[in-house]
């Protein structure tokens, strides 16, 4: 399953709740490790892992930019941000050298992405239901992430329709 924008409906900045029209509030937890999460249309919903004290690691992306991350959890060890990204992602196909230090250069795509700052809120989210026993509610609430973003989606093509 996968519930993701590849591209930002017109008038929709990264910043914005889309398809929210209030971002969820962001899950606040403590760990050495980091889970972090990219917005960036070359790398949409890319998650990565890493010592917190490290800082997130530097990938490039097809555009030849940076692709920034947001934190959105802290967990205990590697294996708790691998088994979550085992649950709640994609992996990728082939392995990108620049993530080699910390996840063995897995892509791991999260499912639901909206190339909008609602979606590392959404993560956090996830993430604590998911961390704190709650797996039903971390993929329902997923799902109801996707339905968000399909409904919105069609809006803004309907929109998109009207006006040309």
């Amino acid at each position: 399953m996968s519930g993701r924008a590849f591209e930002r409906p017109a008038g929709v900045r990264w910043n914005s709740a889309w398809p929210y029209t209030k971002r969820p509030a962001m899950a606040h937890s403590e760990g050495p490790w980091e889970l972090a999460i990219s917005i960036h249309p070359d790398m949409n919903g890319l998650v990565v892992y890493y010592p917190t004290a490290e800082g997130a690691p530097e990938v490039w992306g097809n555009s030849n930019q940076p692709i920034t991350f947001k934190s959105f959890y802290r967990v205990e060890t590697k294996e708790d941000a691998e088994k979550f990204c085992v649950m709640f992602c994609s992996r990728g196909y082939g392995r990108h050298w620049m993530l080699e230090q910390h996840q063995e250069g897995t892509l791991w795509g999260f499912n639901w992405t909206s190339l909008t700052m609602s979606t590392p809120h959404l993560a956090s989210q996830v993430a604590d239901h998911y961390f704190h026993g709650r797996v039903d509610e971390a993929w329902n609430l997923g799902r109801e992430f996707e339905e968000l973003l399909r409904a919105a989606e069609r809006a803004a093509y309907e929109e998109k329709e009207k006006s040309a």
